[in-house]
């Protein structure tokens, strides 16, 4: 979990209006939670990892949102 506060922390203190940059804080923040949650099950499958990738772009989304202050 240290990890993922780093990420956050990081990409809160370097955020910047560049939507690519912004994008890519959000991207690498949700896998940090993908990786976590995976990481955590008792039951660690393929399908599950699948499901996670799927809600990618949906996580990303919300945390850009949230780093933005606004809502998407």
């Amino acid at each position: 979990m240290a990890d993922f506060y780093q990420t956050a922390l990081g990409a809160s203190s370097t955020y910047s209006s560049d939507p690519k940059e912004a994008r890519a804080h959000a991207v690498a923040t949700a896998l940090e939670i993908i990786r976590a949650k995976v990481s955590s099950s008792s039951s660690q499958t393929t399908e599950q990892l699948k499901s996670e990738f799927n809600s990618l772009s949906s996580y990303a989304n919300l945390i850009q949102a949230a780093m933005e202050g606004g809502n998407k």
